[in-house]
């Protein structure tokens, strides 16, 4: 920010007393489902409906979707705290998303908070596979999951809900072809392609530098298609070859990331900070993803008008311009951290309301980004749905 002639580093806010800044904090606390479910039942409404309106996605996702895990860092002493080997962050709140696979855009997510209550007895994976894909069911969509998520169950029923789904397979789950007809002989050379269709349900096999499995209920075996490997000849010398690749294979390598596209941007300028109480670890996480996916929708935008999509400081400018009560005064000291000033200014807006009203603002309502025109262009605002008790 040294080197720009846009304006100079001030922010344009008074300060933030401590005493002020934590009293709006103290207000953050995580709402009782039972205490929602009475409210609901006193004014006449419904739940469940209220939350799905609130929770709904401001994007029409491409029809590329993929499913994956994230970690939320944490040291709470909490009983649903989870520990991911295979993930950057060891320990944090796990949470399932469901992302574009294009763009990195996260369509919906659920906390995972243990063993559930009323199991549907098919497996955890099946149960959140379903849950994250039920408002897109029947429209044609495709998604794309890893091995802990794909069983033969599971695809079959995406399929009947007019679903496409593809992703890697082990050989001892359930449902899977019990034959050697599609064994891969140990003498295969790399490209190598076995596959055997029972109905809808596509299994293929093929040979890279080790053995891949892939199951899929929309593409085709093989149309082709070749890929880029290196092959090392028999006088030790490697070589740049074509080999045969499978389009399930060249497909999934493409769209699974998605999630891990969506959690790079997020790490990029996050507003996470160490908190006293578990769940605002959750609820900066939440800033955060409304954030990005106002960015990537913003950006989109930009595109079509053939503009330069705007950056992450002059959200925060708009942001302190949204409440013209306090963007008149001139800040004494500048603030180098735009996340940590994203955070300040959204509690300075809801400050006044704390004083006068009970808030709280539940996890389940996550956070959705809102339209705002401005006369340098079109910006996405981070806003937090309250729920005033």
């Amino acid at each position: 920010m040294d080197w720009t002639q846009m304006h100079d580093s001030n922010t344009g806010m008074p300060k933030l007393r401590q005493s002020r800044y934590e009293a709006a904090g103290e207000q953050w606390e995580q709402e009782r489902p039972g205490k929602e479910m009475e409210t609901d039942n006193q004014f006449g409404g419904a739940g469940d409906e209220r939350e799905q309106e609130q929770s709904g996605v401001a994007e029409e996702p491409r029809q590329q979707l993929s499913i994956d895990e994230r970690m939320v860092a944490t040291k709470a002493g909490i009983g649903f705290k989870q520990y991911m080997k295979a993930k950057p962050t060891k320990w944090g709140f796990k949470l399932f998303v469901l992302s574009d696979a294009c763009n990195g855009y996260t369509c919906d997510f659920n906390v995972y908070t243990g063993k559930q209550k009323s199991p549907t007895g098919k497996g955890l994976s099946h149960d959140a596979v379903i849950n994250l894909l039920t408002p897109y069911l029947g429209t044609g969509y495709q998604v794309y999951v890893d091995n802990w998520y794909t069983s033969t169950a599971l695809f079959q029923e995406l399929h009947g809900m007019r679903f496409g789904a593809c992703g890697t397979c082990m050989e001892n789950r359930k449902g899977y072809p019990v034959t050697k007809v599609n064994d891969m002989p140990r003498s295969a050379e790399r490209g190598t392609v076995k596959w055997i269709r029972q109905g809808q349900m596509l299994y293929v096999k093929w040979m890279d530098t080790r053995e891949v499995k892939m199951c899929s209920t929309f593409h085709m075996a093989f149309q082709g298609d070749t890929t880029v490997r290196n092959v090392r000849n028999t006088d030790g010398t490697w070589t740049s070859c074509r080999v045969p690749i499978p389009v399930s294979v060249r497909e999934y390598n493409k769209f699974m990331g998605g999630v891990d596209l969506s959690d790079a941007l997020l790490k990029y300028y996050s507003i996470r900070r160490k908190t006293m109480k578990w769940y605002k670890a959750l609820l900066f996480h939440f800033i955060d993803v409304a954030v990005v996916n106002g960015f990537l929708l913003h950006k989109e935008l930009a595109a079509q008008k053939q503009g330069r999509p705007l950056t992450r400081e002059l959200l925060v400018e708009q942001l302190v311009d949204f409440h013209p009560g306090r963007a008149s005064a001139a800040a004494s000291a500048p603030v180098s951290s735009p996340g940590l000033l994203l955070v300040v200014v959204l509690w300075v807006q809801l400050v006044d309301l704390v004083a006068s009203q009970s808030l709280s603002v539940t996890l389940a309502q996550w956070i959705a980004p809102a339209r705002r025109q401005q006369a340098g262009g079109d910006m996405f605002i981070a806003l937090l749905m309250v729920s005033i008790i």
